[in-house]
């Protein structure tokens, strides 16, 4: 699993003996700099994320600072053994920590809304409903759906059909005869 941003910018600035809220923010004092070009450095060595994504997550960076920042960490890195330990210290420390240390970046996902409850449906529009449905079927199913005699599947479809025209005509009725 590839490391968060804010689990790098915690690492570096533990390591560094900064907090991450000065690696995110505006002072550009050498002892701040130094830990940002890290985070910069680590971050597109570590993760998949786009210069402008790095910048946008460490205080809204362009693009052009985050690889400004990564090529003097190289450098510093060349030139400077205590720097180039401490970067490698805090990739250590990136790479060791456990799984649930990184997750605890992650936002938390926003609450849905819980849907409005819908109406109860009106008993009359349900009695003009099926009586509507009982309406519908014919009496004579088999010639309007030119059925074969002799067809069993055809005898079966419209004695099914037939008794649930016949159970809502019924069922409406009572539902009529309750609400008077």
């Amino acid at each position: 699993m590839k490391p968060r941003i804010a689990l790098i910018q915690r690492k570096v600035a533990e390591v560094f003996g900064v907090t991450a809220q000065d690696i995110t923010g505006k002072l550009r004092l050498r002892k701040l700099a130094r830990p940002r070009q890290a985070v910069f450095y680590l971050a597109r060595e570590m993760t998949d994320m786009s210069y402008p994504d790095i910048g946008r997550l460490t205080g809204g960076r362009d693009h052009t600072t985050v690889i400004h920042g990564r090529d003097v960490c190289i450098n510093m890195m060349g030139r400077d053994d205590s720097y180039w330990r401490l970067v490698s210290l805090a990739r250590y420390l990136i790479a060791a920590a456990p799984p649930s240390d990184n997750w605890l970046d992650q936002p938390k996902p926003e609450p849905k809304p819980e849907p409005e409850p819908k109406p109860a449906p009106c008993v009359s529009s349900t009695i003009k409903v099926m009586n509507a449905r009982a309406a519908q079927v014919p009496n004579d199913t088999k010639a309007k759906n030119n059925f074969t005699a002799g067809d069993d599947d055809a005898d079966a479809s419209h004695d099914f059909h037939a008794g649930i025209a016949r159970g809502s005509a019924s069922l409406a009725a009572k539902l009529k005869a309750e609400m008077q």
